[in-house]
C-alpha cells in the first residue's frame, strides 16, 4: 500500500487594521548635541512648518499637522524648539491637501540654520501620492544647502526631530516618515 500526499493550501482572509511602516529620514543639516521631537496625531500627517527668528537665524520651530481625510490644521504634538517660540516668524506650507515628504536645511557659516526648503505632494484618493512641489525660506547668511531629508516616493512625513547648538539655534533636521 502507498501513502499519497496531497498538498493544498488554505487561505484566510479578513480586514484588520495594518499600521504603516515608519522610519526616521536621514538628517540633513550638522547634527547637534541636543534634539527635540514632535509628532502628529494619529490619521494626520505634517502640511506645515513654522519657523521662529532671532537675530536672523532659526530659534524655534512648530510642526503643524493636517487630517490626511480632511481640512484644517493644529500644531502636532510636542514641540521641537531651540529658543523662543513667539515673535518673528515664517511658516513653509506644503498646500491644502497636501503633506510634507521631504526637507532640506541651509546652514549659515556658524552652522546654524538660516534656511529650510520643504516639498509637499497631494494625497490622491487612492493613497498614492502626486508629485511633490518645493517652497523654500532662506536668508542673506544662508551659505550651503546640506542634502536633503526626505520620506521616498510612497511616505509622508508625521513627525520632525531638530537639532541644535547649545546657544538655541537650529541646525539640522530629519523626518518621521510612514506610507499614509
Amino acid at each position: 500500500m502507498r501513502t499519497v500526499v496531497i498538498p493544498f493550501l488554505l487561505s484566510l482572509s479578513w480586514s484588520v487594521p495594518v499600521l504603516a511602516a515608519e522610519r526616521w529620514s536621514n538628517a540633513t543639516g550638522p547634527v547637534g548635541a541636543a534634539s527635540g521631537v514632535s509628532v502628529a496625531a494619529e490619521g494626520h500627517a505634517l502640511r506645515k512648518v513654522r519657523l521662529y527668528l532671532e537675530d536672523g537665524q532659526v530659534a524655534g520651530l512648530r510642526a503643524v499637522e493636517a487630517p490626511l481625510g480632511g481640512f484644517g490644521v493644529r500644531y502636532a504634538e510636542g514641540e521641537v524648539l531651540a529658543g523662543r517660540r513667539w515673535g518673528d516668524f515664517r511658516t513653509l506650507d506644503a498646500g491644502e491637501g497636501r503633506f510634507v515628504t521631504g526637507l532640506q536645511v541651509c546652514s549659515g557659516p556658524d552652522g546654524a540654520l538660516r534656511g529650510l526648503r520643504l516639498w509637499g505632494a497631494p494625497l490622491r484618493r487612492d493613497g498614492t501620492l502626486g508629485p511633490a512641489a518645493p517652497s523654500e525660506i532662506a536668508g542673506p547668511a544662508c551659505a550651503r544647502w546640506h542634502p536633503p531629508a526626505l520620506c521616498g516616493r510612497e511616505g509622508i512625513a508625521w513627525g520632525v526631530k531638530a537639532w541644535y547648538q547649545p546657544g538655541g539655534a537650529l541646525t539640522a533636521l530629519a523626518l518621521r516618515c510612514r506610507q499614509p
